[in-house]
């Protein structure tokens, strides 16, 4: 699954650059999860972009997953709850 999900990622972000120039968009990197997209969005928006797409917008999100991890008690594998974080490429279009 590790390198699948590498792939993907990999064809989404060449996808976001190549979208973003094509359509002479702006692609911002965001330094923080706590910065607020719609608020990037719409101080873009004001340049007059009614359709189409307004930014892609790229950042480290927090997430929940599950891991598999030996239990050392019971000498078996168990699922278990893990905070990670993963690339987000946001594709913003009007409302």
């Amino acid at each position: 699954m590790g390198r699948y999900a590498k792939k993907v990622s990999e064809v989404i972000k060449v996808n976001a650059r190549e979208l973003s120039a094509k359509e002479s968009r702006p692609l911002i990197h965001l330094d923080s999860s706590r910065i607020s997209k719609e608020d990037i969005a719409r101080k873009i928006q004001e340049d007059g972009v009614k359709e189409g797409l307004i930014c892609v917008l790229k950042s480290v999100e927090p997430c929940v997953s599950f891991d598999v991890r030996g239990n050392r008690d019971t000498g078996k594998l168990e699922v278990v709850i893990r905070e990670r974080k993963m690339s987000v490429s946001l594709f913003l279009l009007p409302a």
